[in-house]
C-alpha cells in the first residue's frame, strides 16, 4: 500500500477511479468529483489543491483533496460543504491508517472540520489530534411507500405536508413542480433565499463566490443527482429547496421563501414533495445536514450524530482555535436549540 501525492490536474486524470471509489464508498455529495473541481475553480485562488490518496497496486483506497494555505492545510471543499471527511475504501481499513500518518508528516497545522463518525474520526483521535464536537446532524429513515411516511406524522404535520393534494391549496394558485432548468432554479432559490434572511438583518449564503460556486457546479453535476422542488403561487416560485440525491438517500442542503406566504407551509410543503419522490425512486434515507433547527425535529429524525472539528497543532494552532470558537458563535445564535424549540416549519 502506498500513499501519493496528486496535483489538480493529475488529480483530475484519475477521475475515473476516484469516480469508482465515491461510489463504493457510499459518498456524500461534498465527496463527488464534480462538487470538489468547482469548489477548486472558486475558492482556491489564495493556495494550491494537493490531493491525498492511497493506492493497493492500481487500485485506490483512499482520497482526500487538501487546500494548502500561508501556514495551515484545509480539507477542500470547507465553507460550502456540510461534510468533509476522506472517501475510503469500504474494505480497506488499513487505508485509513496510511491516510493518517501522510497527514502527520506534513508538519504544519492541519485542520480537517465536519469530520462525520467512523474510522477517519477514530483514527485522527488515537493519533492525538484535537476533536470537538462541531455540529448536529439529523436524518430518518424513508419506509417503502409515501403513504406509510405521512402515516409515521404528527396530525398537524401530516395535514401540512398533504397540502398540495387538497382543493383549497390548489385554488388559491399554489402547485409543486420540480425545477427541469437547475441554474433557472438556483436563480429563484437564491431570490427567496435572500428575501427571507433580509427580514433577520442578514445577507444569508447566497452571496459572493459562494453564489459563483454554486453556478459552476449546477452546470454540470455528474455522479449526484440534484432535486429543486418549487412552490409556486400562480406561476411565480415562491418557494424553492435545493437537494441532492446521491448514494441512496436524499440530502437536503438548502431553502428558500417568501415570507409573505409563509402560511401555506413552504418549508413543510416542498420537504414532504422530496421525500415522496425520494421513496418513489427507492430511497432510503433522508440526510437533514448540519443544523438542529426546530423544523428538522418535527420530522421526527431516527438518528442524530454529531461531527467533529479536527486538527493538527502547529504554528497556526491558535488561530484556527479562534476561528472555530468564533464559527461556533454563530452558529449558536442562528440555528437555535432545535431539540427544545419545536417550531411550524418556514
Amino acid at each position: 500500500m502506498r500513499t501519493e501525492w496528486l496535483s489538480a490536474a493529475e488529480a483530475l486524470d484519475r477521475a475515473p477511479e476516484w469516480d469508482v471509489l465515491h461510489a463504493r464508498a457510499s459518498g456524500s455529495p461534498f465527496q463527488s468529483r464534480s462538487w470538489q473541481t468547482a469548489w477548486w475553480e472558486t475558492f482556491a485562488r489564495s493556495g494550491r489543491v494537493r490531493v491525498l490518496s492511497v493506492w493497493d497496486g492500481d487500485d485506490l483506497c483512499a482520497w482526500l483533496p487538501l487546500w494548502f494555505g500561508v501556514g495551515v492545510v484545509r480539507a477542500a471543499g470547507f465553507g460550502v460543504s456540510d461534510f468533509l471527511d476522506p472517501l475510503l475504501d469500504p474494505g480497506r481499513p488499513d487505508a485509513t491508517g496510511a491516510l493518517v500518518g501522510e497527514l502527520a508528516r506534513l508538519r504544519t497545522t492541519v485542520v480537517v472540520p465536519e469530520v462525520r463518525p467512523g474510522r477517519f474520526a477514530e483514527a485522527l483521535a488515537g493519533a492525538g489530534w484535537e476533536c470537538e464536537d462541531q455540529s448536529t446532524c439529523l436524518s430518518l429513515s424513508l419506509p417503502d411507500t409515501y403513504d406509510r411516511f405521512l402515516g409515521g406524522l404528527s396530525k398537524s404535520l401530516r395535514y401540512d405536508a398533504r397540502a398540495p393534494h387538497r382543493k383549497a391549496f390548489v385554488g388559491k394558485g399554489y402547485s409543486v413542480e420540480f425545477a427541469s432548468d437547475l441554474l433557472q432554479g438556483y436563480d429563484a432559490l437564491e431570490r427567496l433565499h435572500r428575501l427571507r434572511w433580509r427580514q433577520r438583518g442578514q445577507p444569508g449564503v447566497f452571496w459572493g463566490r459562494t453564489s459563483r460556486f454554486h453556478r459552476r457546479f449546477l452546470s454540470a453535476p455528474q455522479g449526484v443527482g440534484v432535486w429543486m422542488p418549487l412552490l409556486l403561487c400562480r406561476g411565480e416560485p415562491v418557494g424553492a429547496v435545493y437537494a441532492f440525491a446521491a448514494s441512496g438517500a436524499c440530502w437536503f442542503y438548502q431553502a428558500g421563501f417568501d415570507p409573505a406566504h409563509r402560511s401555506v407551509s413552504p418549508g413543510t410543503v416542498l420537504i414532504a414533495a422530496l421525500a415522496e419522490r425520494a421513496i418513489g425512486e427507492g430511497l432510503s434515507r433522508f440526510e437533514m445536514l448540519r443544523g438542529d433547527e426546530g423544523y428538522k425535529r418535527r420530522w421526527q429524525p431516527d438518528e442524530e450524530f454529531q461531527t467533529r472539528w479536527s486538527m493538527l497543532p502547529g504554528r497556526a494552532a491558535w488561530a484556527e482555535r479562534a476561528r472555530f470558537a468564533a464559527e461556533q458563535a454563530i452558529k449558536r445564535k442562528f440555528e437555535g436549540g432545535g431539540a427544545e424549540r419545536i417550531r411550524t416549519a418556514e
